[in-house]
């Protein structure tokens, strides 16, 4: 990172927006942070396109979990009330496009729209792409992890480490100042991991040795 990032957490984003997340009861009767709120990643996305002109050109990266949490705050984008689809560039990028499908998230968008990203975990170490300064953070990963009871190993989701989160809040300061909204709050932010567990930790360890053989 060379440049400063602001950083705000889900509270920070509410009062900003004015917005009252609908609640979600978790079985202790408390908000449930673990579903990724769609509607404040779309009011976020407008706020930053009604923010001042000199901004639009500068690209919006939001960090999604998987392939299906893209296609869907896509989706969001599109059918928006408060958001003309003409005035976006989307980008999906995930780890099952093609090179050349994956080179669009270099392109700079048209003239009069604005680019905005939506990215596995793909987008945190493997690409640098020169124009985002607005970073939106779901803060999920889907992870391979080895389930007990069905004796098999599977991708799950789960919450992002602290390191993660600061280096998805980094992506937002390679040229120039940049903005950060994590959507969990600050006390989760406490509370995670500081590293994610390393493969190791979560599969069978004969497939692992199957991994690196093949």
């Amino acid at each position: 990172k060379m440049f400063p990032v602001q950083q705000y957490f889900l509270e920070d984003a509410c009062k900003q927006l004015g917005w009252q997340p609908p609640e979600r009861a978790s079985k202790k009767g408390k908000s449930n942070e673990h579903e990724i709120d769609y509607k404040l990643i779309e009011n976020l996305v407008a706020m930053i396109l009604e923010g001042p002109k000199n901004s639009r050109h500068n690209a919006i990266l939001v960090f999604l979990p998987g392939m299906g949490e893209i296609m869907r705050a896509k989706n969001q984008l599109r059918n928006s009330h408060r958001i003309n689809p003409q005035d976006l560039f989307i980008v999906p990028l995930h780890s099952t496009l093609t090179p050349s499908e994956q080179s669009m998230v270099y392109r700079h968008a048209p003239k009069g729209t604005t680019k905005v990203i939506l990215s596995t975990n793909i987008a945190e170490t493997s690409i640098t792409v020169d124009d985002v300064t607005f970073i939106i953070d779901a803060g999920r990963v889907k992870e391979l992890m080895y389930d007990t009871e069905k004796g098999i190993a599977m991708l799950k989701e789960t919450f992002i480490s602290r390191a993660s989160a600061k280096q998805r809040m980094g992506r937002a300061g390679r040229v120039a100042p940049g903005v950060c909204w994590h959507l969990f709050s600050s006390g989760k932010f406490e509370h995670m991991a500081k590293f994610q567990s390393p493969e190791i930790l979560r599969v069978p360890l004969e497939m692992l040795c199957l991994k690196v053989k093949a």
